[in-house]
């Protein structure tokens, strides 16, 4: 599949209960390893109860990974951005 710059996706995460009723704490395996933060639950798509789609915003796309800017607060990355493998992420409408 191929992503185009600017393009809405769903970056696979697991979830857990944040410090607000309305934010839940996300890790997303990336290609530097795990990145954690805490994500609004409408930024949010859960498949089940500790598994689902973190929304993000393609920033580069390059053959074997995809930059995204997760909408998010993160630990390791003021602006949310990371390197994600291409294979698991879905396109979400606008």
């Amino acid at each position: 599949m191929t992503f185009s710059e600017g393009e809405l996706v769903g970056v696979p995460c697991s979830i857990q209960l944040g410090p607000f009723p309305d934010e839940c704490l996300v890790t997303v395996e990336t290609e530097d390893g795990p990145l954690s933060g805490f994500v609004k639950r409408a930024n949010l798509q859960t498949s089940d109860e500790d598994r689902g789609l973190v929304k993000g915003i393609v920033v580069e796309a390059a053959r074997d990974s995809i930059t995204v800017r997760l909408l998010g607060s993160f630990f390791t990355t003021a602006l949310g951005v990371a390197s994600v493998r291409r294979g698991g992420l879905t396109r979400l409408a606008a």
